[in-house]
């Protein structure tokens, strides 16, 4: 693996027998990669997901198994690792800056994320996966 950039994030999933990490990588589009500890074929042991503004924070969901990241667009974007072909689920919008945190809560099924001016948002994670193709907003509250 050739690190372009500095990861912003690291994490193990278990479940999916990979280490993931995410950079701000702007210029060559690979910000997320998934690297397989035990590959199923021969050189086919590791995944980039291309995102043009870079990811800067993601979690993964236990019980939808499904990746969610951040990014300087202040979008979150939903992927399915097992896909194949293009593996976006849909987007959230309403964050007006770059999102810096994501939380999975995979007891209670909810996606909490943080943004740069420190805006949060609580999205039921059921409700985004149970439709086919999702692009919505975040409920606003006064």
């Amino acid at each position: 693996m050739t690190v372009r950039c500095r990861p912003a994030q690291i994490k193990f999933v278990p479940s999916l027998r990979s280490w993931i990490s995410c950079c701000k990588d702007r210029y060559y589009g690979r910000a997320l990669f998934i690297g397989d500890i035990v590959a199923l074929q021969p050189n086919q042991h590791h995944t980039y997901y291309r995102v043009q503004c870079g990811v800067t924070a993601f979690d993964y969901s236990e019980r939808q198994t499904m990746i969610v990241t951040g990014g300087l667009d202040a979008l979150v974007r939903l992927w399915n690792p097992g896909a194949v072909g293009s593996k976006l689920v849909g987007s959230l919008e309403g964050h007006v800056s770059p999102v810096t945190a994501l939380i999975v809560n995979n007891l209670r099924n909810h996606l909490i994320s943080i943004a740069e001016n420190k805006a949060g948002y609580i999205q039921s994670v059921d409700r985004i996966k149970n439709k086919d193709s999702f692009n919505g907003l975040f409920p606003r509250t006064a």
